[in-house]
C-alpha cells in the first residue's frame, strides 16, 4: 500500500518536472493535463496559468523588439541616406556611430571609425591652427573648419556640434555633423570665373564703341545740328556708364577671388580730382547739373594713394 502510495505521488510530480523542462527549452504553449481533484490539480492549473501569462509576455516583448527593429531600420536608412557627416560620441569621445557620408568626408570606413577616439582620426583647422576636440566638444559649436582625410586630401566643412541634454542611458555625448562645402565652393568659382569671362568680353567691343563715339564726336563739332551732336554725346555717356558697371563687376569678381591689389603711390591729389570732375562733366550736363571744382590757389601736396583706386572712389 505504501509503495502505491508512492507511486501515485511521484506520477503527477514527475509531470511537473517534465513540464517545467519543457518551459526551460522555450515551449511556453505547453499545458499539464491533471485531472486528481486534488492540490496537483490546483497546482497544474496554477502552472497552466504562469506559462501562459509567460508566453503572453514573450509575445509582446517580441513585438515590442521588432518594432523597434524597425523603427532603428527607418533612422538608419535616413541617416545613411543623407548628404551630410554625422557622427555621434559618447562620453569618453569614442565613435559610437557613424554613417556613410562620415565616411566618405573622412576617408576612413566606418568599421575603422566606431569605437575610435575621435582625436585620434579627426583633425580640423582654423587658418593653419588644429582646433581640439575639446573646443568643438564642449558646448554647441558652429564654424567653416578645413578637415584632412586619410589620404591627406583638404576638405572645407561646417562643422556643428551638440552636446545631448539627457544622454545618461544612451552613453551619448556629442553629435557632431559635418556639412562638405566642396562643392559649393566649386560651384560658387564656376559662377566668378563665367563673371569675370562674360564683363572682360563685354568690355572689349564696348572700349572700341567709346573711342569711335570720341572721335567721331570731336571730328563732328561744327559739322552736324547740335541736336544729333547731343544724340552722339549722350550715347557716349551711356557707353563709358556702361563700361564702368563693367568695371565694378570686375572689381566685385576680383575682391570675391581675394585679388583685389593696391599699389601706393606717391601721386598729385589735385589732378586726380581734376580727372574725376573732368569724366563726369558730361553726365552733368545731361541732368542740367553744373559740376565745379574748386581747389585752392596752393597745390595740393603729394599723397600715397593708388590713382586707379582712388580714382574709382
Amino acid at each position: 500500500l505504501a509503495i502505491l502510495m508512492l507511486l501515485l505521488l511521484f506520477k503527477p510530480l514527475d509531470k511537473f518536472i517534465q513540464a517545467a523542462k519543457t518551459l526551460c527549452a522555450g515551449n511556453l504553449n505547453y499545458k499539464l493535463d491533471i485531472k486528481s481533484a486534488d492540490e496537483f490539480q490546483s497546482v497544474a492549473e496554477a502552472f497552466n496559468l504562469m506559462a501562459g501569462s509567460l508566453a503572453f509576455s514573450f509575445q509582446k516583448l517580441e513585438q515590442e523588439k521588432n518594432i523597434i527593429s524597425s523603427e532603428k531600420n527607418r533612422v538608419d536608412l535616413v541617416l545613411s541616406a543623407m548628404v551630410d557627416g554625422i557622427i555621434a560620441l559618447d562620453f569618453n569621445k569614442n565613435v559610437v556611430f557613424a554613417n556613410k557620408s562620415a565616411e566618405t568626408i573622412t576617408g576612413y570606413p566606418q568599421n575603422e571609425l566606431i569605437n575610435k577616439s575621435i582625436d585620434s582620426f579627426l583633425h580640423l583647422y582654423i587658418d593653419r591652427e588644429e582646433i581640439p576636440s575639446g573646443t568643438y566638444c564642449d558646448a554647441n559649436f558652429s564654424q567653416v573648419v578645413t578637415l584632412i582625410g586619410s589620404d591627406g586630401k583638404q576638405t572645407k566643412v561646417k562643422l556643428t556640434s551638440s552636446k545631448i541634454e539627457d544622454p545618461v542611458q544612451a552613453n551619448l555625448g556629442w553629435v557632431m555633423i559635418l556639412h562638405d562645402l566642396s562643392k559649393e565652393e566649386e560651384l560658387e568659382q564656376m559662377k566668378l570665373d563665367f563673371v569675370s569671362m562674360a564683363s572682360h568680353e563685354l568690355k572689349t567691343p564696348l572700349t572700341s564703341i567709346i573711342g569711335y563715339l570720341t572721335v567721331y564726336i570731336s571730328a563732328s563739332k561744327g559739322k552736324i545740328p547740335p541736336d544729333e551732336l547731343a544724340f552722339l554725346e549722350r550715347s557716349l555717356v551711356a557707353a563709358q556708364q556702361l563700361l564702368t558697371l563693367i568695371q565694378n563687376i570686375l572689381s566685385v569678381n576680383k575682391i570675391e577671388r581675394d585679388q583685389m591689389s593696391v599699389a601706393p603711390q606717391s601721386v598729385d591729389y589735385q589732378a586726380i580730382l581734376t580727372k574725376c570732375v573732368d569724366d563726369l562733366q558730361n553726365q552733368a550736363k545731361l541732368k542740367n547739373i553744373t559740376l565745379t571744382l574748386d581747389l585752392e590757389q596752393d597745390s595740393l601736396p603729394k599723397v600715397l594713394a593708388d590713382p586707379l583706386r582712388i580714382g574709382e572712389v
